[in-house]
């Protein structure tokens, strides 16, 4: 405890240089793997273990740029899908602890932190924020800056969605109520296949054909059969990311991946966060941002969540 919040001792040096850089906004991240760990903190790689798995850690962080909002990234050592509830529960009064005392009003948290606390029912309180407001319009706005490229439109293309857990339910209902007509659901926990509210869902990769368009939204690239896939246009949103090899087989057969990400004039890190270029960022930060900039994102519609976003220069990376 320090000063009476369930804080370690070893983060008070961090607490004060974020108040120092009055970091409104806090990104929480985790490492997915050892190779992503040792990038972050190249000197802790063989003490990590010896870590509490919900210290937070300094990464970096991003400008204020046209928000006005500084961003601080901070990653926690430990893997939250291994975390159990009453764990969950513990990260959860930290962060609430660490955002009261570096004096942050957003905290967006990142991959599959935001559906562990759903799952098992820990209430997002502002200032944290769900994040899949932010996931959902970063996915979507890729997708139809990436078809518009292409001469095409959501109404007239099939969408394929690998991934129906936190975001991709939510993304797949912003999908029909924008007007795509096609869509197709591809889940591994499913048995067999069949049709829902206009919807197909299975659980065969089979399913994808040649030249559609595949959203990735599923836990992790690194458990998706690439191989198996024909030439496919896709939008991106996995954590951990694809791997270099199942790039290249992306590459080999000619198939074009879009990276689902934001952009906003000014918006910059100084240490870019794995997929990410410098001038690039997570949906789940945007709505950090929003909400540390004044806007109550806990209410909103996803059509309201777009529409502000747009409002306030946060686009595709794309546009």
């Amino acid at each position: 405890m320090v000063n009476g919040l369930p804080l370690f001792p070893e983060e008070q040096e961090l607490v004060r240089i974020l108040q120092t850089e009055r970091a409104r906004c806090l990104w929480i991240v985790y490492a997915a793997s050892p190779e992503i760990f040792s990038r972050y903190f190249p000197n802790l790689i063989n003490v990590r273990e010896n870590l509490h798995p919900t210290r937070f850690l300094r990464v970096g962080r991003y400008t204020a740029g046209i928000i006005g909002v500084n961003t601080s990234i901070v990653a926690i050592p430990g893997f939250p899908g291994d975390f159990t509830r009453d764990e969950l529960v513990f990260f959860m009064e930290r962060i609430q602890a660490f955002a009261l005392a570096v004096g942050a009003r957003g905290v967006a948290l990142a991959g599959i932190i935001p559906g562990r606390f759903y799952r098992y029912g820990i209430p997002m309180d502002p200032p944290i924020v769900s994040g899949d407001l932010g996931a959902v319009y970063t996915i979507v706005e890729t997708l139809q800056d990436a078809l518009r490229m292409h001469g095409l439109a959501l109404s007239t293309r099939p969408v394929r969605v690998l991934g129906y857990g936190y975001i991709g339910q939510r993304c797949v209902e912003h999908l029909r109520q924008l007007g795509c007509r096609d869509l197709l659901v591809i889940e591994r926990r499913l048995r067999g296949t069949y049709q829902r509210r206009g919807i197909i869902f299975t659980n065969s990769l089979d399913a994808i054909r040649q030249d559609d368009w595949v959203v990735f939204t599923a836990g992790g690239g690194n458990e998706i059969d690439v191989a198996r896939l024909p030439r496919i246009f896709g939008v991106d949103d996995m954590y951990p990311p694809f791997s270099v090899d199942q790039l290249a087989m992306f590459e080999a057969k000619e198939s074009v991946i879009f990276q689902a990400a934001l952009h906003a004039e000014g918006v910059v890190s100084n240490l870019p966060i794995e997929q990410f270029a410098e001038d690039q960022f997570a949906g789940c930060m945007a709505q950090g941002l929003l909400q540390a900039a004044g806007v109550d994102t806990s209410r909103m519609t996803q059509g309201e969540f777009d529409i502000t976003a747009r409002a306030r220069g946060i686009r595709s990376s794309l546009a």
